[in-house]
């Protein structure tokens, strides 16, 4: 007897086979690309116009005033009298020397409080605040590449000093600026004795190698980039004297006593910078609005 069309050996025919083939392809797993996670953003935010006037000692150094405004405390965020473009170095680790825009982003001052979700790291508040500096200014701007002093952060010869992280002491925002103020005092004390010890420091106990290249950023006339390679977070302290402080300028035959900045990171932390001309990320504001939008 001649065999049906479509018959196969073992008496299995394209039309019994199809069916099968159909249900193990329904049934087999689909990979389907998985989201991005969502960036954090705060829970609530409050951005208005600065009500109260400056509360810092007349002769405090403006870079150090714009420092101490913003306090990030559990569960929340909070800064007084902060400019824009202090806020713009604080969420993107920039220097106010490589971002360009009105001038008003200077001379305004806003105040902001914000709640932060419980778990955030520290780094997701920077994240945050770009996203509400976004919202809330209509901010708009694109990136550039300037040729300016630069920095690079290494190991030293000898290999890093630097010591394990320590828990970190959860403040309130009260307590903070109070540690901040007691802080600014001691330096001050430390400069009037002249020059008789290292009388400028920062520490941090538990820290990353570009939180620490951020932090010796605002003590030099340029950028630090970070290329130590050591991952993780460490605790370090760094105490030095600067080139003029206001005594030697009193009385010139007094030579400073302790390190420059470049001497104690080495002999403190076991690290190495060194300076020179380099391409450096500037960010230029093309558009921001003066007034917030409302809460």
């Amino acid at each position: 007897m001649p065999k049906a069309r479509g018959d196969r050996p073992g008496g299995l025919s394209y039309n019994s086979r199809m069916p099968r083939l159909l249900l193990a392809l329904l049934l087999a797993p689909v990979a389907w690309p998985q989201q991005p996670p969502a960036p954090p953003v705060f829970e609530v935010a409050s951005v208005k116009p600065a009500e109260s006037a400056d509360s810092f000692p007349a002769e405090m150094p403006a870079e150090l005033k714009d420092r101490m405004r913003c306090t990030t405390s559990p569960g929340r965020f909070q800064c007084q009298g902060a400019s824009l473009k202090s806020l713009l170095v604080r969420a993107y680790g920039l220097r106010a020397d490589q971002i360009s825009g009105p001038p008003w982003m200077d001379s305004e001052r806003y105040d902001i409080a914000a709640k932060v979700p419980a778990g955030s790291k520290p780094d997701d508040v920077n994240v945050m605040l770009q996203d509400l500096l976004k919202d809330r200014f209509s901010l708009e701007f694109h990136r550039e590449q300037k040729t300016m002093t630069a920095y690079v952060l290494t190991v030293a010869k000898g290999g890093h000093r630097l010591k394990p992280a320590q828990p970190v002491e959860k403040l309130d925002a009260d307590a903070l600026k109070a540690r901040n103020m007691a802080q600014m005092k001691a330096m001050q004390a430390r400069m009037a004795e002249g020059n008789r010890g290292p009388w400028r420091s920062f520490s941090m106990p538990s820290g990353s190698m570009a939180k620490l290249a951020a932090s010796l950023a605002e003590n030099l006339d340029g950028p630090v980039e970070d290329r130590t390679q050591l991952e993780g977070n460490f605790s370090y302290s760094v105490e030095w004297s600067p080139d003029s402080p206001q005594s030697a300028m009193a009385d010139p035959a007094a030579a400073p006593r302790g390190p420059d900045l470049f001497q104690a990171v080495e002999q403190q932390l076991g690290l190495k910078l060194q300076g020179g001309k380099r391409q450096v990320d500037i960010l230029v504001v093309d558009r921001a609005e003066k007034t917030p939008k409302a809460n």
